[in-house]
Protein backbone atom coordinates (compact mmCIF):
# COMPACT_ATOMS: atom_id res chain seq x y z
CA UNK A 1 0.00 0.00 0.00
CA UNK A 2 1.22 3.50 -0.78
CA UNK A 3 1.21 6.17 1.95
CA UNK A 4 1.70 9.91 1.58
CA UNK A 5 3.65 10.93 4.69
CA UNK A 6 4.49 14.32 6.20
CA UNK A 7 7.86 14.09 7.94
CA UNK A 8 10.40 16.41 9.57
CA UNK A 9 13.98 15.98 10.67
CA UNK A 10 14.96 15.25 14.26
CA UNK A 11 15.36 18.87 15.39
CA UNK A 12 12.15 19.99 13.63
CA UNK A 13 13.83 22.55 11.37
CA UNK A 14 12.52 21.23 8.05
CA UNK A 15 9.38 19.53 6.87
CA UNK A 16 8.63 17.59 3.70
CA UNK A 17 6.13 15.22 2.09
CA UNK A 18 7.31 11.80 0.95
CA UNK A 19 5.63 8.74 -0.53
CA UNK A 20 6.36 5.41 1.13
CA UNK A 21 5.28 1.89 0.15
CA UNK A 22 4.44 -0.38 3.07
CA UNK A 23 2.15 -3.40 3.55
CA UNK A 24 0.22 -1.68 6.34
CA UNK A 25 0.34 1.18 8.84
CA UNK A 26 2.31 -0.82 11.41
CA UNK A 27 5.07 -1.50 8.88
CA UNK A 28 5.04 2.18 7.97
CA UNK A 29 5.66 3.12 11.62
CA UNK A 30 8.56 0.66 11.80
CA UNK A 31 10.15 2.33 8.75
CA UNK A 32 10.58 5.55 10.70
CA UNK A 33 11.53 4.09 14.09
CA UNK A 34 15.14 4.89 14.85
CA UNK A 35 15.53 7.02 11.70
CA UNK A 36 16.50 10.69 11.54
CA UNK A 37 13.02 11.64 10.27
CA UNK A 38 9.89 11.93 12.40
CA UNK A 39 6.53 10.83 10.99
CA UNK A 40 4.04 13.64 11.59
CA UNK A 41 1.00 12.37 9.69
CA UNK A 42 0.10 9.97 6.91
CA UNK A 43 -2.73 8.98 4.60
CA UNK A 44 -3.23 6.01 2.31
CA UNK A 45 -2.96 6.87 -1.38
CA UNK A 46 -3.51 3.59 -3.18
CA UNK A 47 -3.29 -0.12 -2.65
CA UNK A 48 -1.00 -2.25 -4.77
CA UNK A 49 -0.97 -5.94 -5.50
CA UNK A 50 -1.15 -7.93 -2.30
CA UNK A 51 -1.95 -4.96 -0.12
CA UNK A 52 -4.50 -5.12 2.66
CA UNK A 53 -7.78 -3.61 1.61
CA UNK A 54 -9.33 -0.91 3.70
CA UNK A 55 -12.57 -1.96 5.39
CA UNK A 56 -15.89 -0.17 5.27
CA UNK A 57 -16.53 2.88 7.41
CA UNK A 58 -17.71 2.53 10.99
CA UNK A 59 -20.23 5.02 12.35
CA UNK A 60 -19.41 7.23 15.33
CA UNK A 61 -21.76 5.37 17.67
CA UNK A 62 -20.02 2.06 16.99
CA UNK A 63 -16.60 3.65 17.55
CA UNK A 64 -17.72 4.98 20.95
CA UNK A 65 -19.27 1.65 21.99
CA UNK A 66 -16.15 -0.24 20.88
CA UNK A 67 -13.87 2.15 22.79
CA UNK A 68 -15.94 1.96 25.98
CA UNK A 69 -16.14 -1.84 25.82
CA UNK A 70 -12.39 -2.16 25.27
CA UNK A 71 -11.68 0.21 28.18
CA UNK A 72 -13.94 -1.77 30.53
CA UNK A 73 -12.68 -5.19 29.44
CA UNK A 74 -9.00 -4.27 29.57
CA UNK A 75 -9.37 -2.59 32.95
CA UNK A 76 -10.63 -5.95 34.22
CA UNK A 77 -7.28 -7.49 33.33
CA UNK A 78 -7.88 -8.90 29.84
CA UNK A 79 -5.32 -8.60 27.05
CA UNK A 80 -6.16 -6.92 23.75
CA UNK A 81 -6.92 -10.21 22.01
CA UNK A 82 -8.99 -11.49 24.93
CA UNK A 83 -10.96 -8.23 25.06
CA UNK A 84 -11.68 -8.42 21.32
CA UNK A 85 -12.77 -12.04 21.62
CA UNK A 86 -15.17 -11.21 24.44
CA UNK A 87 -16.35 -8.11 22.55
CA UNK A 88 -17.23 -10.23 19.52
CA UNK A 89 -19.43 -12.48 21.68
CA UNK A 90 -21.13 -10.29 24.31
CA UNK A 91 -24.56 -8.74 23.80
CA UNK A 92 -24.48 -5.39 22.06
CA UNK A 93 -24.80 -3.82 18.67
CA UNK A 94 -24.19 -6.29 15.82
CA UNK A 95 -21.84 -3.83 14.13
CA UNK A 96 -19.70 -3.67 17.27
CA UNK A 97 -19.50 -7.46 17.51
CA UNK A 98 -18.59 -7.63 13.83
CA UNK A 99 -15.89 -4.98 14.28
CA UNK A 100 -14.35 -6.84 17.23
CA UNK A 101 -14.39 -10.08 15.26
CA UNK A 102 -12.72 -8.53 12.22
CA UNK A 103 -10.06 -6.81 14.33
CA UNK A 104 -9.38 -10.08 16.16
CA UNK A 105 -8.88 -11.90 12.86
CA UNK A 106 -6.28 -9.30 11.82
CA UNK A 107 -4.47 -9.63 15.17
CA UNK A 108 -4.41 -13.43 14.81
CA UNK A 109 -2.32 -12.92 11.66
CA UNK A 110 0.42 -11.26 13.73
CA UNK A 111 -0.54 -7.60 13.30
CA UNK A 112 -0.88 -5.10 16.13
CA UNK A 113 -4.13 -3.38 17.06
CA UNK A 114 -3.16 0.04 15.67
CA UNK A 115 -2.44 -1.51 12.27
CA UNK A 116 -5.81 -3.27 12.34
CA UNK A 117 -7.60 -0.01 13.24
CA UNK A 118 -5.90 1.78 10.35
CA UNK A 119 -7.89 -0.45 7.98
CA UNK A 120 -11.00 1.44 9.11
CA UNK A 121 -9.63 4.96 8.59
CA UNK A 122 -11.03 7.60 8.62
CA UNK A 123 -13.58 6.14 11.06
CA UNK A 124 -10.69 5.82 13.48
CA UNK A 125 -8.78 9.10 13.25
CA UNK A 126 -4.98 9.35 12.93
CA UNK A 127 -4.91 10.58 16.54
CA UNK A 128 -6.89 7.55 17.72
CA UNK A 129 -4.59 5.13 15.89
CA UNK A 130 -1.43 6.93 17.04
CA UNK A 131 -2.52 6.86 20.68
CA UNK A 132 -3.29 3.13 20.47
CA UNK A 133 0.13 2.56 18.90
CA UNK A 134 1.80 4.52 21.72
CA UNK A 135 -0.21 2.56 24.29
CA UNK A 136 0.87 -0.74 22.77
CA UNK A 137 4.51 0.36 22.81
CA UNK A 138 4.35 1.56 26.44
CA UNK A 139 2.02 -1.14 27.77
CA UNK A 140 -0.74 1.32 28.66
CA UNK A 141 -3.40 0.50 26.08
CA UNK A 142 -6.06 0.24 28.79
CA UNK A 143 -5.35 3.82 29.92
CA UNK A 144 -5.49 5.04 26.32
CA UNK A 145 -8.90 3.43 25.76
CA UNK A 146 -10.20 4.87 29.04
CA UNK A 147 -9.17 8.42 28.06
CA UNK A 148 -10.48 8.04 24.51
CA UNK A 149 -13.80 6.63 25.75
CA UNK A 150 -14.35 9.61 28.06
CA UNK A 151 -13.36 12.07 25.33
CA UNK A 152 -15.58 10.55 22.64
CA UNK A 153 -18.55 10.19 25.00
CA UNK A 154 -18.24 13.83 26.08
CA UNK A 155 -18.17 15.00 22.46
CA UNK A 156 -21.25 12.95 21.60
CA UNK A 157 -23.17 14.18 24.66
CA UNK A 158 -22.35 17.80 23.83
CA UNK A 159 -23.54 17.32 20.26
CA UNK A 160 -26.77 15.71 21.49
CA UNK A 161 -27.40 18.57 23.92
CA UNK A 162 -27.06 21.13 21.14
CA UNK A 163 -29.33 19.09 18.85
CA UNK A 164 -31.99 18.61 21.52
CA UNK A 165 -31.90 22.30 22.38
CA UNK A 166 -32.76 23.26 18.81
CA UNK A 167 -35.27 20.54 17.90
CA UNK A 168 -38.38 22.25 19.30
CA UNK A 169 -37.49 25.85 18.29
CA UNK A 170 -36.42 24.70 14.82
CA UNK A 171 -39.70 22.80 14.44
CA UNK A 172 -41.69 25.93 15.31
CA UNK A 173 -39.60 28.02 12.92
CA UNK A 174 -39.95 25.55 10.04
CA UNK A 175 -43.70 25.39 10.65
CA UNK A 176 -43.96 29.18 10.45
CA UNK A 177 -42.01 29.20 7.18
CA UNK A 178 -44.24 26.46 5.75
CA UNK A 179 -47.38 28.33 6.74
CA UNK A 180 -46.01 31.50 5.11
CA UNK A 181 -45.21 29.54 1.94
CA UNK A 182 -48.71 28.04 1.85
CA UNK A 183 -50.27 31.50 2.15
CA UNK A 184 -48.12 32.86 -0.66
CA UNK A 185 -48.44 29.95 -3.08
CA UNK A 186 -51.93 28.60 -2.38
CA UNK A 187 -54.13 31.09 -0.52
CA UNK A 188 -53.39 34.25 -2.48
CA UNK A 189 -53.79 32.69 -5.93
CA UNK A 190 -57.36 31.78 -4.87
CA UNK A 191 -57.95 35.32 -3.59
CA UNK A 192 -56.68 36.63 -6.90
CA UNK A 193 -59.51 34.87 -8.70
CA UNK A 194 -61.97 36.42 -6.22
CA UNK A 195 -60.69 39.98 -6.63
CA UNK A 196 -60.47 39.79 -10.43
CA UNK A 197 -64.25 40.21 -10.45
CA UNK A 198 -63.91 43.65 -8.80
CA UNK A 199 -60.70 44.98 -10.35
CA UNK A 200 -62.40 45.94 -13.63
CA UNK A 201 -65.00 48.08 -11.87
CA UNK A 202 -62.82 49.57 -9.13
CA UNK A 203 -59.45 51.19 -9.79
CA UNK A 204 -58.81 51.37 -6.04
CA UNK A 205 -59.18 47.60 -5.65
CA UNK A 206 -56.98 47.04 -8.71
CA UNK A 207 -54.22 49.27 -7.30
CA UNK A 208 -54.45 47.54 -3.91
CA UNK A 209 -54.18 44.08 -5.46
CA UNK A 210 -51.23 45.23 -7.55
CA UNK A 211 -49.40 46.29 -4.39
CA UNK A 212 -50.13 42.94 -2.72
CA UNK A 213 -48.90 41.01 -5.77
CA UNK A 214 -45.71 43.07 -5.91
CA UNK A 215 -45.07 42.31 -2.23
CA UNK A 216 -45.69 38.63 -2.92
CA UNK A 217 -43.33 38.63 -5.90
CA UNK A 218 -40.55 40.37 -3.92
CA UNK A 219 -41.00 38.07 -0.91
CA UNK A 220 -41.03 34.97 -3.11
CA UNK A 221 -37.94 36.14 -4.97
CA UNK A 222 -36.05 36.80 -1.72
CA UNK A 223 -37.10 33.40 -0.36
CA UNK A 224 -35.89 31.50 -3.42
CA UNK A 225 -32.72 33.59 -3.60
CA UNK A 226 -31.82 32.74 0.00
CA UNK A 227 -32.73 29.09 -0.55
CA UNK A 228 -30.61 28.91 -3.70
CA UNK A 229 -27.67 30.56 -1.93
CA UNK A 230 -27.93 28.08 0.94
CA UNK A 231 -27.97 25.12 -1.43
CA UNK A 232 -25.05 26.55 -3.42
CA UNK A 233 -22.98 27.12 -0.25
CA UNK A 234 -23.70 23.56 0.89
CA UNK A 235 -22.67 22.11 -2.49
CA UNK A 236 -19.47 24.16 -2.55
CA UNK A 237 -18.67 23.15 1.03
CA UNK A 238 -18.98 19.46 0.19
CA UNK A 239 -17.30 19.52 -3.23
CA UNK A 240 -14.50 22.13 -3.00
CA UNK A 241 -11.76 22.11 -0.37
CA UNK A 242 -10.87 25.70 -1.20
CA UNK A 243 -14.45 26.90 -0.78
CA UNK A 244 -14.85 24.84 2.41
CA UNK A 245 -11.73 26.47 3.85
CA UNK A 246 -13.11 29.97 3.16
CA UNK A 247 -16.50 29.07 4.62
CA UNK A 248 -14.91 27.64 7.77
CA UNK A 249 -12.75 30.76 8.11
CA UNK A 250 -15.88 32.91 7.78
CA UNK A 251 -17.70 30.87 10.42
CA UNK A 252 -14.91 31.60 12.90
CA UNK A 253 -15.68 35.32 12.52
CA UNK A 254 -19.44 35.04 13.05
CA UNK A 255 -20.45 36.44 16.47
CA UNK A 256 -21.33 33.83 19.11
CA UNK A 257 -21.11 30.93 16.63
CA UNK A 258 -17.46 31.66 15.88
CA UNK A 259 -16.69 31.83 19.60
CA UNK A 260 -18.28 28.43 20.21
CA UNK A 261 -16.43 26.87 17.26
CA UNK A 262 -13.10 28.21 18.53
CA UNK A 263 -13.73 26.96 22.06
CA UNK A 264 -14.84 23.54 20.83
CA UNK A 265 -11.87 23.18 18.47
CA UNK A 266 -9.43 24.37 21.13
CA UNK A 267 -10.83 21.86 23.63
CA UNK A 268 -10.31 19.00 21.16
CA UNK A 269 -6.89 20.27 20.11
CA UNK A 270 -5.61 20.67 23.68
CA UNK A 271 -6.91 17.20 24.60
CA UNK A 272 -4.93 15.66 21.76
CA UNK A 273 -1.81 17.66 22.62
CA UNK A 274 -2.11 16.67 26.29
CA UNK A 275 -2.22 12.95 25.46
CA UNK A 276 0.49 13.03 22.81
CA UNK A 277 2.95 15.18 24.78
CA UNK A 278 2.44 13.11 27.95
CA UNK A 279 3.23 10.01 25.87
CA UNK A 280 6.61 11.41 24.85
CA UNK A 281 5.75 12.47 21.30
CA UNK A 282 7.94 15.39 20.08
CA UNK A 283 6.14 18.73 19.99
CA UNK A 284 6.22 19.18 16.20
CA UNK A 285 4.92 15.68 15.58
CA UNK A 286 2.21 16.17 18.23
CA UNK A 287 1.09 19.37 16.50
CA UNK A 288 0.81 17.55 13.19
CA UNK A 289 -1.43 14.86 14.62
CA UNK A 290 -3.47 17.11 16.91
CA UNK A 291 -4.42 19.50 14.12
CA UNK A 292 -6.45 16.75 12.44
CA UNK A 293 -8.78 16.56 15.46
CA UNK A 294 -10.45 19.88 14.67
CA UNK A 295 -13.51 19.78 12.43
CA UNK A 296 -12.88 23.33 11.19
CA UNK A 297 -10.51 23.50 8.22
CA UNK A 298 -9.37 27.05 8.96
CA UNK A 299 -8.41 26.01 12.49
CA UNK A 300 -6.50 23.00 11.13
CA UNK A 301 -4.67 25.20 8.65
CA UNK A 302 -3.70 27.59 11.46
CA UNK A 303 -2.22 24.66 13.40
CA UNK A 304 -0.29 23.62 10.28
CA UNK A 305 1.12 27.15 9.94
CA UNK A 306 2.21 27.05 13.58
CA UNK A 307 3.95 23.75 12.91
CA UNK A 308 5.77 25.29 9.93
CA UNK A 309 6.88 28.25 12.07
CA UNK A 310 8.21 25.92 14.77
CA UNK A 311 10.06 23.87 12.17
CA UNK A 312 11.77 27.11 11.06
CA UNK A 313 12.82 27.93 14.62
CA UNK A 314 10.01 30.29 15.68
CA UNK A 315 8.63 30.58 19.20
CA UNK A 316 5.50 28.55 19.87
CA UNK A 317 3.49 31.25 21.66
CA UNK A 318 4.40 33.89 19.05
CA UNK A 319 3.38 31.53 16.24
CA UNK A 320 -0.01 30.87 17.85
CA UNK A 321 -0.59 34.58 18.45
CA UNK A 322 0.18 35.52 14.82
CA UNK A 323 -2.55 33.29 13.39
CA UNK A 324 -5.42 35.37 14.77
CA UNK A 325 -7.50 32.21 15.20
CA UNK A 326 -6.57 30.86 18.61
CA UNK A 327 -8.10 32.24 21.82
CA UNK A 328 -5.96 34.49 23.99
CA UNK A 329 -6.11 32.07 26.95
CA UNK A 330 -4.42 29.36 24.85
CA UNK A 331 -1.64 31.73 23.74
CA UNK A 332 -1.07 32.96 27.30
CA UNK A 333 -0.70 29.51 28.80
CA UNK A 334 1.58 28.32 26.00
CA UNK A 335 3.77 31.33 26.79
CA UNK A 336 3.76 30.28 30.45
CA UNK A 337 4.79 26.78 29.39
CA UNK A 338 7.70 28.19 27.38
CA UNK A 339 8.81 30.24 30.39
CA UNK A 340 8.71 27.24 32.73
CA UNK A 341 10.11 24.83 30.14
CA UNK A 342 7.02 22.59 30.29
CA UNK A 343 5.00 23.39 27.16
CA UNK A 344 3.47 19.93 26.95
CA UNK A 345 2.25 20.05 30.54
CA UNK A 346 0.16 23.22 30.15
CA UNK A 347 -2.19 21.56 27.67
CA UNK A 348 -3.85 19.72 30.55
CA UNK A 349 -4.78 23.08 32.11
CA UNK A 350 -5.89 24.42 28.71
CA UNK A 351 -8.10 21.39 28.05
CA UNK A 352 -9.78 21.56 31.46
CA UNK A 353 -10.51 25.26 30.98
CA UNK A 354 -12.01 24.96 27.50
CA UNK A 355 -13.90 21.80 28.37
CA UNK A 356 -15.71 23.81 31.07
CA UNK A 357 -16.16 26.75 28.70
CA UNK A 358 -17.70 24.48 26.09
CA UNK A 359 -20.15 23.05 28.66
CA UNK A 360 -21.08 26.58 29.78
CA UNK A 361 -21.78 27.75 26.21
CA UNK A 362 -23.87 24.66 25.49
CA UNK A 363 -25.88 25.40 28.64
CA UNK A 364 -26.47 28.96 27.44
CA UNK A 365 -27.54 27.64 24.03
CA UNK A 366 -30.08 25.35 25.65
CA UNK A 367 -31.54 28.25 27.64
CA UNK A 368 -31.60 30.78 24.79
CA UNK A 369 -32.45 28.60 21.77
CA UNK A 370 -36.22 28.57 22.34
CA UNK A 371 -36.63 32.34 22.98
CA UNK A 372 -34.47 33.25 19.98
CA UNK A 373 -36.34 30.97 17.58
CA UNK A 374 -39.66 32.17 19.03
CA UNK A 375 -38.67 35.78 18.30
CA UNK A 376 -37.68 34.86 14.73
CA UNK A 377 -41.01 33.07 14.28
CA UNK A 378 -42.82 36.15 15.59
CA UNK A 379 -40.95 38.36 13.11
CA UNK A 380 -42.02 36.10 10.23
CA UNK A 381 -45.66 36.15 11.35
CA UNK A 382 -45.58 39.93 11.88
CA UNK A 383 -44.16 40.37 8.37
CA UNK A 384 -46.86 38.16 6.85
CA UNK A 385 -49.64 40.02 8.67
CA UNK A 386 -48.27 43.45 7.76
CA UNK A 387 -47.50 42.71 4.12
CA UNK A 388 -50.38 40.47 3.10
CA UNK A 389 -53.14 39.83 5.62
CA UNK A 390 -53.94 43.44 6.60
CA UNK A 391 -53.90 44.77 3.01
CA UNK A 392 -56.23 41.98 1.87
CA UNK A 393 -58.68 42.56 4.74
CA UNK A 394 -58.57 46.30 3.98
CA UNK A 395 -59.53 45.57 0.38
CA UNK A 396 -62.29 43.23 1.49
CA UNK A 397 -63.62 45.95 3.79
CA UNK A 398 -63.74 48.40 0.91
CA UNK A 399 -65.82 46.20 -1.38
Amino acid sequence: MTFRCVVCNGDGTSRSTVTVDAPDAESLFRRFEGSERLLISYEGVSGGHGSVRSRSRVNAGTVIEFTENMAALMNSGLTVQEALKVGSQINGQPKNRQLCGELLSVLMKGEQLNAALSLYAPSFSPLYISLVRIGEASGSVNEVFARLAKYLRTRKENAQKVLQAFIYPATVLVTAVCVAACIIFFVFPKLKELFEVFTESSSEVAAGMARVYRSMAVSTGIFFFLLSCSILVFILYRSSQKAALKIDALLLKVPFMGQYIKISCTSDFSFAMELLCSSGIPLVQALGQSGDVSGNRAYRKAVARVMDDIAKGGRLSSSFARQGVFPEYLVTWIGIGETTGNVGGVFSQIHDYYDKQSSRIIGNMIVSAEPVCTVITGIIIFFMVGQFVLPVFSLLGGL
